[in-house]
C-alpha cells in the first residue's frame, strides 16, 4: 500500500503555469530588453536562482542575483496569493490521503513564501507534513535530492511512495530514483505527454478520473497505466 505521497505544485495540484510562461518575459521587458521567443521554454527546467542567473548573463543584467529573486518574486507574489487556484480534483485527494494518515509533502522548484501564500488561501495547507523547495536545497529536479529529501520523515521504501508530475524532465527523475510516479497533464508539457506516459506508472489527465481505490493497489500500477491511461 501506498505509505506517502510527494506532490510538485506548479502544473500539478496548481493551475499555475500561466502565470510562468509570462513572467520572464515581462520581467526582460520592465529592463527594456527584448526577450528571447523560447524564454519560458529555456528557464522550464531551472529553479528560481538559476533563472535570475541566467538572466543575469544572457541579458547582462547589472543586479545581484539575490535581486532579480526578489523582483521575480514581487512579480508572481499578488497572483498566487489572490488568483491561483488548485486543480480540479485535487482538493478531493488531498482529503482522501489526510484521511487515511498518509503523509504528504511537496517537492517544488517555486517558492516558498508564494507558494504558503496560494495553500493557506486555498485551505490545503493542513493537509502538508513538509514543504521542500529546490532552492531551499541548492538543487533542481534534474536530480532526486529533492524526492529524497521530502521523503526522509516517511520511514518507508521509494517504491511505497508516489509521486505526482506534471513535467517530463522531473518525471524520468522520480522515477530512475525508484518511487512510483504519477503523471499529470497540464497544458505547459503537453507536447511531451507521450514521454511521460511512458515513464509514468499511471498517466492522468485530470485529478477527477482518478480512482482512488487504486491506493490499494499499488504493487500492480504498471498494469493500472496500461488500462487506465
Amino acid at each position: 500500500m501506498i505509505c506517502g505521497a510527494i506532490f510538485d505544485a506548479d502544473g500539478t495540484i496548481l493551475d499555475s503555469m500561466g502565470i510562468w510562461e509570462d513572467i520572464a518575459p515581462n520581467y526582460i521587458r520592465s529592463l527594456g530588453k527584448d526577450p528571447d521567443p523560447n524564454l519560458t521554454e529555456i528557464l522550464f527546467k531551472l529553479s528560481l536562482n538559476e533563472a535570475a542567473e541566467y538572466f543575469i548573463e544572457h541579458y547582462d543584467i547589472k543586479k545581484a542575483c539575490h535581486e532579480v529573486v526578489r523582483e521575480l518574486v514581487c512579480m508572481v507574489y499578488d497572483a498566487y496569493r489572490d488568483d491561483v487556484q488548485l486543480k480540479p480534483g485535487v482538493f478531493r485527494l488531498l482529503c482522501y490521503l489526510h484521511s487515511r494518515n498518509i503523509p504528504i509533502a511537496v517537492a517544488t522548484s517555486s517558492d516558498r513564501r508564494y507558494l504558503e501564500a496560494a495553500f493557506k488561501r486555498l485551505n490545503i495547507m493542513q493537509f502538508f507534513d513538509g514543504i521542500y523547495t529546490t532552492s531551499e536545497y541548492q538543487t533542481n529536479k534534474m536530480s532526486p535530492d529533492i524526492y529524497i529529501k521530502a521523503s526522509e520523515t516517511f520511514g518507508c521504501r521509494r517504491e511505497d511512495i508516489f509521486v505526482f508530475e506534471d513535467a517530463c524532465h522531473a518525471t524520468k527523475t522520480a522515477h530512475d530514483a525508484g518511487f512510483k510516479v504519477i503523471g499529470v497533464y497540464d497544458d505547459s508539457a503537453k507536447k511531451h505527454t507521450e514521454e511521460i506516459k511512458q515513464i509514468s506508472d499511471l498517466y492522468i489527465e485530470s485529478f477527477e478520473d482518478l480512482d482512488l481505490n487504486i491506493f490499494d493497489k499499488a504493487y500492480v500500477l504498471p498494469e493500472f497505466h496500461r488500462d487506465y491511461a
